[in-house]
């Protein structure tokens, strides 16, 4: 008489929480995979939408270069968009705890500054209110990353958002221009700049990606922002370093450098080529580039002179706390009259970790300091495993270190798209393999 035997020899092990398909019926286990197939079209359609949301207000924004009174009730329909998808998307997924538990704790702690509105004089229920939708953006974009954190379903939507960040560069030049000057392109559209030059291939994709370069190029010199000139620069650098490394980047950085000196040094004006453009010929960067007087830089300095002087008399409650959202500083050597409230004081502060430390103290301090980490993160990720992103995931991954640099001259986090690029790159590197290293 035959007797079976139980079978011996390694056995797999279902991960807790998870059903094996194989132990279920025909019928349950088709079911299970329709609902799954389900789900990710789900997930799809609403990290579609957000990208196309915060997106959208990138076009809207690239065509004013001043404040408008839309500026509110745009953001404000961004804001509800982004919340509202993210609660239903919330409602019907399962979210990756670590990621999830980042996103309450922006909001919750940033939250905790609020103590300190009581201290504002006067309090301004406009700006408080903004700020607070400024830093709870974050929070909610990072808890949508969160609910669709498989497959990177959120991160691989991002390619909406960076293609219209690229009609925004080119709206922008539609736009009305004040003292020749219109909005530079979106960080987002430098940072595309930095990932085609990470993901090149082929003679076709070369070609697309110089043409692409030097119109976005031309555009940054024509809106007369440095700024966006200069982050420019930063992009090609790291598209340069992570994708060769850093042998071959000095060697780039080293005959850039030579040419340069060399065309300098055959005598000719090197602004001479820039000024048969027409459109870049009377910019602010060319003033700025002729040594004229940089009046925006002497007053960002002292703004921020003026702001750091604010904390120290606030003592140990400033410095720790802040003086919570939407507060306002005394402007003494920085006096400029159109950012002037009816209070007399000036709630819009230029310089990203002045601004941090003033409204929120150690903990925007601490912020500014994780945002950098994370940027350093992107281009560790981008430089060991290009392979495994797409165009827009490495798009957004290069523009968060651009964001930071910018922080440094420019407050950008007001902008949707500072909160989105912030919850894309959390989710892309909390989630990343690297099984190579180029």
């Amino acid at each position: 008489m035959a007797h079976t035997l139980p079978m011996s020899g390694p056995q797999t092990r279902v991960p807790s929480g998870f059903r094996d398909n194989r132990r279920l019926p025909a019928g349950e286990a088709e079911g299970l995979k329709d609902s799954r197939s389900e789900a990710r079209i789900q997930g799809s359609v609403g990290a579609t939408l957000l990208a196309l949301g915060v997106g959208a207000y990138s076009v809207y924004d690239s065509f004013f270069l001043q404040a408008t009174p839309l500026d509110i009730p745009v953001y404000a329909i961004v804001f509800t968009w982004s919340l509202l998808i993210t609660f239903l998307l919330f409602a019907t997924g399962l979210a990756q705890v670590r990621i999830l538990s980042v996103g309450i704790a922006v909001i919750l702690v940033f939250s905790s500054t609020l103590i300190r509105v009581p201290a504002q004089d006067p309090p301004i229920p406009r700006y408080v209110i903004g700020d607070i939708a400024v830093y709870s953006l974050v929070g909610i974009f990072v808890i949508a990353a969160a609910t669709l954190w498989r497959e990177r379903i959120f991160s691989k939507q991002s390619h909406w958002m960076v293609g219209l960040s690229v009609i925004a560069s080119v709206v922008a030049m539609m736009g009305p221009r004040v003292h020749g000057r219109f909005e530079s392109p979106p960080v987002v559209a430098i940072g595309l700049v930095a990932a085609m030059i990470l993901l090149l291939g082929g003679p076709k994709r070369t070609i697309v990606a110089g043409s692409a370069s030097v119109g976005l190029l031309l555009i940054c010199l024509a809106s007369g922002n440095r700024t966006s000139v200069g982050l420019f620069i930063v992009a090609v650098a790291i598209g340069l370093y992570c994708r060769y490394g850093t042998t071959r980047f000095v060697v780039f950085v080293s005959l850039a450098l030579t040419a340069f000196g060399m065309f300098v040094g055959s005598g000719i004006d090197p602004l001479v080529t820039t000024r048969q453009l027409d459109f870049v010929a009377e910019t602010r960067l060319i003033q700025i580039l002729d040594s004229r007087e940089d009046a925006s830089r002497e007053s960002r300095l002292k703004e921020a002179s003026d702001v750091l002087k604010q904390i120290r008399e606030g003592g140990p409650a400033a410095f720790t706390l802040g003086f919570g959202p939407g507060a306002s500083y005394q402007p003494r050597q920085s006096l400029i009259t159109r950012n002037l409230t009816t209070a007399g004081t000036v709630h819009h502060i230029h310089i990203g970790p002045v601004m941090f430390v003033y409204r929120y103290g150690l903990i925007g301090l601490t912020a500014f300091v994780l945002l950098g980490i994370l940027g350093l993160r992107c281009l560790t990720n981008c430089r060991r495993s290009p392979n495994s992103l797409t165009l827009g995931e490495a798009t957004i991954l290069m523009s968060m270190p651009l964001y930071v640099l910018e922080l440094l001259v420019f407050n950008s986090t007001a902008e949707p798209a500072f909160a989105y690029v912030v919850a894309v790159s959390i989710l892309v590197v909390t989630n990343s393999k690297h099984p190579t290293t180029q």
